[in-house]
Order: C-alpha cells, then sequence, then structure tokens
C-alpha cells in the first residue's frame, strides 16, 4: 500500500512540473537567462578567468537553449589549448549537434580564415568563452 503511495505521488509531481513547464499550444518558458557581458566588463573577466557571454540566451523549461533568433538541443562546454599557445580556453556553444570539438569551435570563433570553418547559426552558435590566465 505505502509502494503505491509513494508512486502515486511521484507521478503526481512530475505530471505538475510537466504542466508547469508547458502550456498546451504554448512555447516552453524560460527557465534561466543568461545575460550578455557588458562591455565595459569583458577585459576584467578575461584577466580573472571567468566566462564573457558573447550573446543573451536562455535556458528553456523543456531542455532546449535558446537565443533570440534561434532555439537549440544542447549547450556544450569545450575547454582545450589554444594552437601555439599556452593558454586553457573553454567556449560555450548552443547547438543543434553534440558532437563539434574544440577544433571546430576555436575555429569558427574567428580565427580561422577560411569561410567553411564558420558555423551556421540554425546548426551551433558560440555564445560565450573564458580564458584561463
Amino acid at each position: 500500500m505505502i509502494k503505491r503511495w509513494i508512486a502515486l505521488v511521484f507521478a503526481m509531481m512530475i505530471a505538475l512540473s510537466l504542466a508547469a513547464c508547458t502550456k498546451s499550444g504554448t512555447a516552453p518558458e524560460v527557465l534561466k537567462t543568461y545575460e550578455k557581458t557588458p562591455d565595459a566588463k569583458i577585459e576584467a573577466y578575461t584577466t580573472a578567468s571567468t566566462t564573457v557571454t558573447t550573446v543573451t540566451y536562455y535556458e528553456m523549461c523543456d531542455g532546449t537553449w535558446k537565443t533570440d533568433d534561434h532555439t537549440y538541443q544542447y549547450r556544450l562546454e569545450r575547454t582545450d589549448m589554444l594552437p601555439n599557445s599556452e593558454t586553457k580556453c573553454t567556449y560555450v556553444v548552443l547547438s543543434n549537434t553534440a558532437d563539434l570539438t574544440f577544433d571546430e569551435v576555436w575555429k569558427a570563433s574567428g580565427f580561422s580564415s577560411d569561410l567553411n570553418d564558420y558555423l551556421k547559426p540554425e546548426v551551433a552558435r558560440i555564445v560565450g568563452f573564458c580564458i584561463y590566465a
């Protein structure tokens, strides 16, 4: 009897959380907003190894991620050493593919002269970075 009661309570909690997250026929609600880092703070954030958010983006209650223009399935963090450098860097990327590599992302961040290396906005978008001092 107690097991049934616990299962019923658990099922009700799941149903209520799903109902609260998305209302029938409406877009999912914003769970959390990541505000763009103000230009005046970028240098201080960079030297303090703090993540700089380059674009305001949103975590949605249905598990997706959104900028003002596109919706993405994944939020990825890719960390490695920048080429020809002793500096470690993390890129924060919203993406519709989970298999982006650090190499693909750093090239797309503006370091490549080949336009084919840049990410299409409907596929992925770099929304932040952190350079470790």
